[in-house]
């Protein structure tokens, strides 16, 4: 390395992490450069920042910078001084934030016979784990569920999401909560069922947003079916 500082408590586990640069690394190109961030604990390697192209010298300098962008974790700030975007050599300085998995629930489902069905997350999508969800209220001899997934809550192939399906023919609140990139179909037993979904250990997913609706079959509904709330999950570390 060329460059070492305290990191701050990237991880959020009590302890000072350690940022390491190392300016004339050539993963990208030749002294593109590349930060390593290090658990404070363990000494395990965090993350790996890289540099855009050869000769930026990423990671001549990097620093603490605390928790910039408010998610409960400190970031980073790491420099790279030969950096051409602004002219040759001109050099640039970026806030690096390390891609933490997380999940949450969003929007709300619409009733079934068995009351609103509910998907929450059990655990979050980190990378190289199994990432699960959990739906509870659905119609007690169902045996089966839906489960939409897709990349964005706000768009969809169907038009603007929320996108209401009482006009399709299912019951009032009904909406479509997530894009429909992929569904299938999972076991359901006494009105609950649980969902898991292996991540790869794929630094390449790393924020990568996920955006789920489990739809139950309920015949005594219109349209046969119930919606639940969406969760929304983002895979990383």
């Amino acid at each position: 390395g060329y460059s070492v500082s305290g990191a701050g408590d990237v991880d959020g586990d009590g302890f000072v992490d350690v940022v390491i640069g190392a300016s004339h690394d050539d993963s990208i190109g030749n002294d593109s450069g590349s930060a390593r961030v290090y658990s404070g604990a363990s000494g395990v390697a965090l993350y790996m920042f890289g540099g855009v192209s050869a000769g930026d010298g990423f990671g001549r300098s990097v620093s603490g910078v605390g928790d910039v962008d408010g998610d409960g974790f400190d970031d980073v700030v790491i420099g790279a001084h030969r950096d051409d975007n602004h002219g040759v050599d001109a050099g640039s300085a970026m806030v690096c934030t390390l891609p933490w998995s997380r999940a949450s629930v969003y929007g709300a489902g619409c009733a079934g016979n068995s009351g609103i069905p509910a998907l929450a997350p059990a655990s979050v999508p980190a990378l190289g784990a199994v990432y699960s969800l959990h739906a509870t209220s659905f119609e007690a001899t169902a045996n089966a569920a839906l489960l939409i997934t897709g990349l964005s809550r706000t768009t969809s192939s169907q038009g603007p999401l929320p996108f209401d399906l009482q006009p399709f023919g299912l019951g009032a609140g009904c909406a479509l909560l997530a894009s429909v990139g992929a569904t299938e179909w999972f076991t359901v037993s006494g009105g609950a069922g649980t969902y898991d979904l292996p991540v790869p250990n794929s630094h390449a997913l790393a924020g990568l947003p996920l955006h789920h609706q489990a739809a139950s079959i309920d015949a005594a509904v219109p349209g046969g079916f119930a919606m639940s709330n969406g969760v929304r999950g983002l895979v990383g570390l």
